[in-house]
């Protein structure tokens, strides 16, 4: 039925994920360590007139404090001609267990707005590839959906979901590429995460236990019995080496110059300029009791901090050679700042103070209004398509 390093596999990963989360804690906010961490933000291929940040924080304040059935009514109708497709990020499928799903209060909001659900007028959905799966084969699933779409499609995708909202349209028909009125990416590793080339080589003990964690949780034999198998290679496409290499080549470089021309990209571009603390007074977007989101609850808060804890002590191994962090800087803690701007002739957002996860579910790190968030870079998404056609 499955052999027996499939099933190895899984406990390792299972006892992984204990070990991980028993390693001591990271420094809080206030409190003292002896190295300060700074991951390097490199020069933007991106020009001024590429930085929206200044337009979307007028937007978004815009919409906090104004009337909000009226100028969101307006944005909801103005999304009445497209089908917006969520692409949920590398291993969003295990949201459940956490009792929550990416874009799931996005979806709530959307609906909200009048947006429709019906399949013969649909308005928004989410998007059928396989989060567990690879770049390449979830381009396939991801142009089934925009091709089976009923109207013009604006594709919203989160971390891995986004790499494949923009690769998917390399190679394919004019067509199809018509059908795309536009992308937002949000907090996309274009050129991929530190994290997963330390964890790929693994040279230390905590980094070999979270390489058996990834392959025991992508290769799960009963998922595969499932019909829902994964692969690690899914996590693979993600070191910064694979991703830098796609860019390079000079017929994806190409496609993707061409693409971005005629086609409006917008990429959030997130970041903790300070330590991990949960109780830390957070810079960035403000939350507004009008957001349709639910509170942090205590399971969803709790199992996504932990994951962002891990991934904060993979960065550590990287930098800190004795063992102590204070803080990750220009690093949502998952990907650095820089590694999400595609370049070319997309546009950016910058936005501090989010996590890696605080865009499309609970996170305890900062609970950002992310609705309003989401309907800020909607409405500037549909001004740069008013304004290219």
């Amino acid at each position: 039925m499955f052999n027996l390093k499939q099933i190895v596999a899984y406990l390792v990963s299972i006892s992984a994920t204990l070990f991980l989360l028993g390693t001591p804690q990271v420094c809080m906010a206030g409190e003292e360590c002896s190295i300060v961490i700074e991951m390097p933000d490199s020069t933007s291929c991106n020009s001024d007139h590429n930085n929206l940040t200044a337009a979307f924080t007028t937007t978004y304040d815009h919409f906090m404090n104004s009337d909000h059935r009226d100028h969101l009514g307006r944005l909801g109708a103005r999304l009445q001609d497209y089908t917006i497709i969520m692409v949920g990020g590398f291993l969003s499928g295990m949201g459940k267990l956490g009792g929550e799903r990416n874009f799931e209060e996005q979806a709530k909001f959307l609906k909200k707005l009048g947006l429709s659900e019906k399949e013969e007028d649909k308005n928004f959905q989410m998007s059928s590839v396989n989060t567990f799966q690879t770049i390449a084969y979830n381009i396939e699933k991801l142009r089934k959906d925009i091709q089976n779409a009923p109207k013009k499609v604006i594709l919203i995708g989160h971390s891995m979901g986004g790499l494949e909202a923009v690769f998917a349209l390399i190679g394919t028909s004019e067509e199809l590429q018509k059908k795309v009125a536009g992308i937002i990416t949000l907090q996309s590793p274009f050129k991929g995460s530190p994290i997963v080339d330390l964890v790929d080589h693994a040279t230390t003990a905590k980094q070999r236990v979270a390489r058996a964690l990834a392959y025991g949780v992508l290769e799960n034999p009963f998922k595969r019995i499932a019909g829902h198998a994964g692969s690690y290679n899914s996590f693979r496409d993600l070191r910064e080496s694979a991703r830098i290499d796609f860019l390079d080549d000079p017929v994806n470089a190409q496609a993707l110059d061409e693409i971005t021309k005629r086609i409006p990209v917008i990429n959030l571009v997130g970041w903790k300029e300070r330590g991990l603390g949960v109780h830390q007074r957070d810079q960035g977007l403000n939350r507004n009791n009008y957001c349709l989101s639910r509170p942090v609850g205590r399971t969803s808060g709790a199992f996504y901090t932990n994951t962002l804890k891990i991934a904060a002590r993979l960065f550590h191994d990287a930098n800190s050679p004795d063992g102590e962090m204070n803080r990750i800087r220009n690093t949502d803690l998952m990907v650095p700042k820089d590694s999400q701007k595609l370049g070319f002739n997309a546009k950016y957002v910058h936005q501090e103070g989010i996590d890696h996860l605080s865009m499309v579910m609970s996170s305890a790190y900062r609970p950002v209004d992310k609705v309003i968030a989401t309907a800020a870079l909607l409405e500037l998404l549909l001004n740069e398509i008013q304004n290219r056609f």
